[in-house]
C-alpha cells in the first residue's frame, strides 16, 4: 500500500532554512493581526474609568439649582456636580470634598450672554475655574417643542 503525502506537505519539505524563517514571520504577523479579535470582548462597563465621586441629588446640588433659576431668562435649572475622590471617604458629599466639576442645564441656556452670567455665577458660588463648568440648554419637552412652532 503505498502513502501518499499532500501536496502542500511535499511543498513545505522543500522549503530552506531562510525560507522558514521568513514564513514564521508572516505567520506571526498574521497571529498579531488576528489574536485581537480572538480575545473576548469586555463590556463597556468594565472598560471605563472608576468614577469620580458623584452625590445625586445633593443639598448643595438643590440649593444651587434654585439660585440659578432665579436667574432672569434661566427658567428651570438643573445642577450635577462632581467631587475630587478622597482616599477612603464615602461618594457622598462633605463640606471637607472640593468640587472637581459641574454641569449646569437650564432652559434659557440657548442665549450666549445666560451662559455666561450662569458660568460666573457658578465659578463665583464655588470657587472653581471656568473650565470645570459646562452650561448646556435643557431639551424642550414635546408641548414646548409644539409651542414653538406655534401648533
Amino acid at each position: 500500500m503505498e502513502s501518499r503525502t499532500p501536496a502542500w506537505l511535499e511543498t513545505l519539505k522543500k522549503v530552506r532554512g531562510i525560507e522558514w524563517i521568513v514564513l514564521l514571520i508572516v505567520l506571526g504577523v498574521a497571529l498579531a493581526l488576528i489574536a485581537p479579535s480572538l480575545t473576548p470582548q469586555s463590556s463597556p462597563e468594565t472598560q471605563r474609568s472608576p468614577p469620580l465621586s458623584v452625590s445625586i441629588g445633593s443639598d448643595e446640588e438643590l440649593r444651587l439649582g434654585r439660585v440659578l433659576s432665579s436667574v432672569e431668562g434661566a427658567g428651570e435649572v438643573e445642577v450635577f456636580l462632581t467631587y475630587a475622590e478622597d482616599s477612603g471617604k464615602s461618594s457622598t458629599a462633605k463640606p471637607s470634598q472640593s468640587v472637581k466639576g459641574v454641569i449646569v442645564v437650564a432652559e434659557g441656556a440657548g442665549d450666549v450672554a445666560l451662559r455666561i452670567r450662569l458660568t460666573d455665577a457658578v465659578r463665583a458660588a464655588l470657587d472653581i475655574p471656568v473650565s470645570r463648568i459646562e452650561v448646556l440648554p435643557m431639551k424642550a419637552s414635546p408641548t414646548q417643542a409644539q409651542q414653538m412652532r406655534g401648533e
